[in-house]
């Protein structure tokens, strides 16, 4: 399922799952194939890994995708047959939209603050070039004047994202660090404090649309820049080379949250969720 792994501790979300394992135990005891929610799938180029998908796609009679990016993705892996027993439908984070509300009740915004959340884009191949760039960014923000938060969604050590954090702000205060703990209510508050996110992580990106805020996407994925489309915000999608571009937009200090509602997302995904599995697994 989608819907992000620290996205899942939201009662709206919860209330979800606790629906669709509902629905799960009813299409076993009517021996229903195989059906997938919320199914997100990225570009796959390896050869062994692509058989290994194509198996487990075709296991499902019929998918939920949470966005045209991993639909395309799955056609690249068995065929446009895909397309007769799938579709997509807003990703399950959206779930959230009530608790963010609840979250983020009496939140004060801090003047002049800016969240940054990095990630390497895959397509990268000099990693020192792309640390350099966005170490003299921070520096350049910070030198204006701009507080600036950095946001970790997966604060492990072990992992790309803290270890990537740690190379490009090695001596960043604690204090400007919103790192996910465990903990999605201060997690959404702190992020509600600021004023604009730059994101790379998908997401932090729909987190940032939850909390109806102005963002700016520095793509790591493709996926990143389908979800800007979808959202009618793909003015606001950049590359890392163009941090230069991103700055001076910042700095300008005309960037608007996204015309699209996360509401509309949020009713879209309510209405037709449900109706689809309750015809697919024939309740």
């Amino acid at each position: 399922m989608g819907g992000g792994t620290f996205l899942y501790e939201g009662t709206g979300v919860k209330r979800m799952k606790s629906n669709l394992t509902l629905l799960k135990i009813f299409s076993l005891e009517r021996n229903s194939k195989a059906l997938g929610v919320g199914i997100g799938i990225d570009r796959i180029n390896d050869l062994k890994m692509v058989e290994i998908s194509k198996k487990i796609l075709n296991k499902f009679s019929y998918i939920i995708f949470r966005d045209s990016c991993s639909l395309r993705n799955a056609e690249r892996i068995i065929g446009p047959s895909i397309y007769t027993k799938s579709i997509v439908l807003p990703d399950l984070a959206y779930g959230l939209i009530g608790d963010v509300k609840e979250f983020t009740k009496g939140t004060k915004r801090i003047p002049k603050s800016i969240g940054i959340n990095f990630m390497l884009p895959l397509n990268c191949t000099d990693r020192n070039s792309y640390i350099s760039i966005m170490r003299g960014f921070v520096a350049r923000l910070i030198g204006d004047g701009f507080n600036v938060y950095i946001i970790v969604a997966q604060p492990n050590s072990l992992l790309k994202e803290a270890k990537l954090v740690s190379d490009i702000v090695p001596h960043f205060s604690p204090d400007n660090l919103i790192s996910y703990n465990g903990d999605i209510k201060n997690f959404f508050r702190k992020m509600s404090s600021l004023e604009l996110i730059v994101g790379s992580r998908l997401h932090i990106l729909i987190a940032a649309h939850l909390l109806q805020k102005p963002f700016l996407n520095i793509e790591y994925q493709e996926k990143t820049r389908y979800f800007m489309q979808e959202i009618k915000y793909d003015e606001n999608s950049f590359k890392y080379a163009d941090i230069d571009f991103v700055y001076n937009q910042i700095v300008k200090g005309n960037i608007r949250p996204p015309s699209t509602s996360p509401y509309k997302l949020y009713k879209s995904l309510v209405e037709n969720l449900f109706s689809v599995l309750r015809e697919k697994v024939k309740i």
